[in-house]
């Protein structure tokens, strides 16, 4: 008999921001990425709902309230100016058909999926995702003769090592979401999931030309993002970003549940990167819900253990642990990472048949690692793939590394086309976990999660909505004032679809379901007096 379980379902999140090009004038990548949403003409999505939101909901109750005393002390706002403004009801926040959020977040496009209840849900829906941005690029074309190339890659420009004098180049995002239980203290989060975060680069780094930020220099790194990290742990996620983010926005109930917000990992390409990445950060979190992990992986310097590690093409390098101040291989620690999280499953969760396939993958890629096969990683992990890609081009080119041909290769890797090369030569041929049947049903339906009673009660009172975060909160308006009137919050994030319940409610006029709502299902309805 398995050991009874006080973890949670791991329901999980991807955010990607795509860095957008335009082809066919001068526009810089502010304006690209602005005309790329603004442009975009509702008869495109017919069945997508597109209201303002206000990225104010991201922050903290904390934040929110210091936030206009005093915005020069506050890192997570005062990197985006238009929290102080109102002009967030005029920026565009997309919810599309399957769930996910599109919309502009500053500067750049960004997707959120829809939360998922498990790591191959989640990599489906997130090439969903990707697949209605191509859709959007080629309707840019055919309809407003505006070619754009969307990329998915962590960086933009030319390394420091190009340019004497040169800081950091831009840093685009991947950000991971996981569902915690809020009992769990957040310096335990902090001290156990550190170590992680920089340890499993290995295995999702994208790989990379160059170094950033100032950091030791790097012909090639397997992480995109580790240069631009400098603290074990912050608030910001602009500047001085820390391995664990601490921004609190569970968009839940506060009081039972945390969202743990990840940015240290990068966009992957190849699907097992992806997979590896959720899979086993979840079982991380649940581990942690189930008080069995403890402190053997601490490091000394996370910082420089994430920059050393990325540098480690070979798989030698050894960290600095803070328990009895001795060195291990990396590599080393993964295993016992693997064996952890093996008696983990065995003892708690025996039937979770996706998770312990993860775990196989997870020792079939280290055994592949400790022996450097790199070429039996090509089209399974990222950087061996991009590193084996670009390495064969570049041999005869003058300049290796530091050339055009070989920047423009690092680039066309992460090219979200169909029709690029790494799509058609690399992607195509290589692991897949998902399969195109699926990926094709999950463009236009959400998940049996929380996210499809968003997306249904949405739909249903369509011309009701004043505005939505559309993760879990929805607010009515009284349409005569033209003033709020009522909003509903799913305070459960682990909630799921139950097709029964869902047509006695949505059968119900406003008033009526926002009555019954809270009767037949968790969430909570406040009021107010227009």
């Amino acid at each position: 008999m398995p050991k009874e379980s006080r973890a949670i379902p791991k329901m999980c999140g991807i955010e990607t921001e795509f860095g957008i090009i335009d082809l066919s004038s001068r526009a810089g990548p502010i304006s690209a990425n602005a005309k790329f949403i603004q442009s975009i003409q509702p008869e495109w999505m017919p069945d997508a709902c597109m209201i303002p939101w206000n990225p104010q909901e991201r922050l903290s109750p904390q934040i929110r309230a210091e936030l206009f005393s005093d915005l020069s002390k506050n890192a997570d706002a005062k990197n985006h100016d238009f929290f102080e403004e109102n002009s967030w009801c005029s920026r565009e926040n997309i919810l599309l058909a399957n769930g996910a959020r599109l919309y502009l977040d500053g500067a750049h496009v960004e997707i959120s999926t829809p939360i998922c209840s498990d790591p191959k849900m989640l990599i489906t829906w997130n090439r969903a995702c990707y697949r209605i941005i191509d859709f959007l690029r080629k309707k840019h074309e055919e309809v407003h003769r505006k070619k754009y190339a969307v990329i998915r890659n962590n960086v933009a420009g030319k390394p420091q090592d190009y340019i004497p004098g040169s800081g950091a180049r831009n840093s685009f995002a991947c950000h991971e979401n996981y569902t915690v239980l809020r009992r769990i203290p957040l310096e335990k989060l902090i001290s156990h999931t550190v170590p992680w975060l920089v340890l499993r680069t290995p295995l999702i780094g994208a790989g990379k030309i160059g170094a950033d930020n100032c950091t030791p220099e790097a012909p090639y790194q397997i992480s995109q993002r580790a240069d631009f990290f400098t603290c074990e742990w912050g608030l910001d996620t602009m500047e001085d970003r820390g391995i664990y983010n601490t921004r609190d926005a569970p968009y839940a109930d506060a009081g039972r549940f945390r969202r743990i917000h990840v940015i240290p990992g990068d966009s992957n390409m190849l699907e097992i990167p992806e997979y590896l990445k959720i899979g086993l950060t979840s079982i991380l979190f649940m581990m942690l819900e189930d008080e069995v992990l403890d402190n053997r992986f601490a490091l000394m310097d996370p910082v420089k253990e994430f920059w050393a590690i990325s540098r480690s093409l070979d798989m030698t390098h050894r960290v600095t642990l803070r328990n009895k101040k001795r060195t291990r291989l990396a590599l080393d620690c993964l295993w016992d990472y693997y064996e952890l999280f093996g008696n983990y499953l065995d003892e708690y969760h025996p039937e979770n048949e996706v998770l312990y396939d993860v775990l196989a993958r997870l020792a079939d890629i280290l055994k592949k690692l400790f022996r450097r096969d790199y070429e039996s990683l090509y089209g399974v992990l990222d950087w061996p793939t991009k590193f084996l890609f670009i390495q064969n081009a570049v041999s005869q080119e003058r300049g290796g590394w530091k050339s055009d041909l070989a920047m423009g290769l690092d680039y066309e890797y992460h090219d979200n086309d169909p029709e690029s090369v790494f799509q058609r030569e690399i992607f195509a041929k290589n692991g897949r976990i998902t399969h195109d049947q699926d990926i094709n049903g999950a463009v236009g339906a959400p998940p049996l999660t929380r996210s499809r009673w968003i997306m249904n009660v949405a739909r249903r009172f369509k011309k009701n909505i004043a505005d939505s975060n559309y993760w879990h909160m929805i607010s009515f308006k009284n349409p005569a004032k033209r003033t709020v009137r009522a909003e509903l919050y799913f305070q459960d994030p682990t909630l799921m679809w139950n097709q029964g319940v869902a047509d006695q409610l949505l059968a119900l006029p406003l008033e009526k379901f926002l009555a019954d709502a809270e009767r037949m299902i968790p969430v909570k309805v406040v009021k107010f007096c227009v």
